[in-house]
């Protein structure tokens, strides 16, 4: 690719951009200004002081207004590495110079892709080595700060190979350093934010991210920026992938408020889908196989904030997805949280999601699971199930999902239950084809004595009286 080169500076007062040899801006230097006259007059008097003072502002200028030609050259070409060349060697330590080439780069990553062949080629050519220099370079520039986080984020994006590089490199410490260097900027929190985010489905990562703060900044920086849909969205997205399947990050998250921050994210941004799919998914990991963050979640007003994310979002399935798997994350277990459930309504929320969603199969396995656990409580719940329509939206759930084993022994489970009730609860699952849908399951998994076994004790508990 064809690169513009920018002039080196004569010497002036202003510190110089070096080149490299052989690299970019290599060796061009601004022409000296001659004399007027022809060639061969008179040889002009010695310049005065003052004369000397005119020479270098024009010099000055010169240097200006073939760098910015320059940056604006390759800006056109999207030459992204000359632009990153370009800071890292300082462009002569001139601010504007500087805010024009960062700015330059932001208009190639600011989209919602950066083209495969442009990333390629940015990672070809070092460009992961050249971000952080510039980071290093720049550290006290807002904007460069920003700029090299959005970089990162495009490069890392699904490229597994580059988010290992990256952590590998030290950019994670460079991202952190970056955020606690500007607390006060929007800008480069949401982008460092989102940098750290795309950098955590590499498990060492997300090890590295918890070893040196980035947890910590994250989520100073959502309380610091409440009113940021971006910073809050990305943060909840952030805590609920750092804290997967890593113990020590999850209890990071805890102890600096994360669980708080989330909550306060999904309350203040009410009608924000995007907020209310990743605070439910972080809810919902970060509950998972954790007892002490089931009760806390319960505790802070999570079940409510969940519930109302449904109630909010009915016709989104991936709220409604991520919220039934966080309501059974952090109520199944847990008795306080499952009567929680129950007195805000949440059977009734959570049979609407599975009937308007009869093909998701998350939303299905989640709910059933839920229901069942409703049911063991004691007879009112199983009870109040029933009268929500249970019985009816479980058996539809589990003809259309007869493969899945989780849903099929989860229903049985309930409908057990419910059957104990009473005669009322026998005649509803018989009126709703429970005899023979139970039948059928328990023919299509015949293997599974446990199974079976409950579901013939189903079957004999419906039949009698």
């Amino acid at each position: 690719m064809g690169r513009h080169l920018l002039p080196r500076a004569a010497a002036t007062s202003t510190r110089v951009w070096p080149s490299k040899p052989g690299g970019h801006g290599g060796d061009t230097a601004v022409a000296g200004i001659a004399a007027g006259g022809d060639a061969g007059a008179d040889a002009p008097p010695a310049p005065t002081a003052e004369a000397g003072k005119e020479v270098k502002r024009e010099l000055s200028k010169v240097y200006m207004d073939a760098s910015l030609r320059g940056i604006e050259n390759m800006r056109e070409l999207g030459d992204v590495v000359g632009l990153l060349i370009a800071l890292r060697d300082g462009l002569a330590g001139n601010a504007d110079l500087i805010a024009t080439a960062a700015a330059a780069i932001e208009t190639h990553v600011s989209g919602e892709r950066l083209r495969e062949s442009t990333r390629l080629q940015i990672v070809g050519s070092g460009g992961l080595e050249l971000v952080f220099n510039v980071m290093l370079r720049h550290g006290s520039e807002a904007n460069v700060q920003k700029v090299a986080c959005l970089m990162l984020v495009k490069l890392a994006r699904k490229a597994a190979d580059v988010q290992s590089k990256i952590g590998e490199l030290k950019g994670i410490q460079l991202v952190v350093h970056s955020m606690l260097q500007h607390k006060t900027v929007e800008a480069v929190q949401a982008a460092a934010i989102e940098s750290l985010l795309n950098l955590t489905p590499d498990s060492q990562n997300r090890c590295i991210i918890g070893q040196f703060f980035g947890i910590e900044v994250t989520i100073a920086a959502m309380k610091t920026f409440p009113e940021s849909v971006t910073v809050q969205s990305h943060g909840c997205a952030f805590l609920a992938n750092v804290g997967y399947d890593n113990p020590d990050n999850k209890a990071s998250i805890v102890k600096a408020g994360g669980l708080k921050a989330i909550l306060r994210a999904m309350k203040r941004h009410r009608k924000v889908t995007i907020v209310h799919l990743w605070g439910a998914l972080a809810l919902r990991n970060l509950a998972l196989d954790h007892e002490d963050n089931k009760a806390t979640i319960g505790s802070l007003g999570g079940i409510k904030a969940l519930i109302g994310a449904m109630l909010t979002f009915k016709d989104d399935c991936s709220v409604q997805e991520q919220s039934c798997a966080a309501l059974r994350n952090i109520a199944v277990g847990n008795e306080e949280n499952e009567r929680q459930v129950s007195e805000l309504r949440g059977v009734e929320v959570v049979l609407r999601a599975m009937r308007r969603f009869r093909g998701v199969q998350a939303i299905h396995v989640n709910s059933v699971e839920l229901l069942r656990a409703m049911t063991l409580l004691d007879d009112w719940h199983a009870t109040q199930v029933m009268s929500a329509g249970g019985i009816e939206a479980v058996l539809s759930s589990m003809i259309e999902y007869r493969a899945v084993f989780g849903i099929q022994a989860a229903a049985i489970d309930m409908v057990f239950e419910i059957a104990h009730t009473g005669e009322t609860a026998k005649e509803r699952i018989t009126a709703a084809g429970g005899v023979e849908t139970i039948s059928s399951t328990l023919k299509a998994h015949i293997l599974q004595k446990d199974f079976v076994e409950k579901g013939v004790a189903a079957l004999r508990v419906i039949r009698s009286g």
